[in-house]
């Protein structure tokens, strides 16, 4: 997804971790905390597993992806909350379905809108995509309210007002 990332600590998994001889150097330890490296925990294992899964993501197994990252998100530690954002700006993995139409396709956030009532209005003419019903289904039945899923829709960039749309003549 772009970014390496390093973490101090023990080998978890697949995290790319700072040799060990070069955390057992105090003044090196130290320029690594100040850079702002990340401690080796299970959390950023799975996200890292999270993410590299994100190559197989379809409209059939996203649902339960995007759990799995929530599971995560509501947590609320800033570092993986930066990497699930900054992963997911322009990937594929929001479920949506587009004027009318039942047939699932998968968008980036920021291409997808939230099924409210007042957007729907403001595009009843427009093709625009919304986040699926399905999806909404999945979470509530893991759980999570409507509430906290548009939460999280929003975090991941999901628009919750229309934003200006790019015409020809611009």
């Amino acid at each position: 997804h772009g970014q390496a990332m390093l973490h101090l600590g023990d080998s978890q998994g697949q995290l790319q971790i700072v040799h060990p001889l070069l955390q057992q150097d105090p003044v090196c330890n130290d320029f690594f905390k100040m850079l702002g490296l990340p401690e080796a925990k299970s959390e950023n294992n799975l996200l890292e597993k999270l993410l590299n899964k994100s190559a197989k993501i379809t409209h059939r197994n996203a649902a339960s992806w995007l759990f799995e990252l929530y599971e995560l998100y509501v947590k609320q530690e800033e570092l993986i909350l930066n990497r699930i954002r900054n992963s997911l700006a322009e990937f594929a993995c929001i479920p949506c379905v587009s004027g009318g139409n039942d047939t699932i396709i998968l968008l980036p956030a920021s291409e997808a809108y939230l099924p409210l009532n007042h957007l729907k209005q403001w595009f009843r003419y427009n093709g625009i995509a919304y986040v699926s019903k399905p999806l909404f289904q999945y979470f509530k039945n893991k759980g999570v309210s409507e509430s906290n899923l548009m939460e999280y829709l929003t975090f991941l960039n999901v628009n919750r007002l229309p934003k200006r749309i790019v015409t020809k003549n611009d």
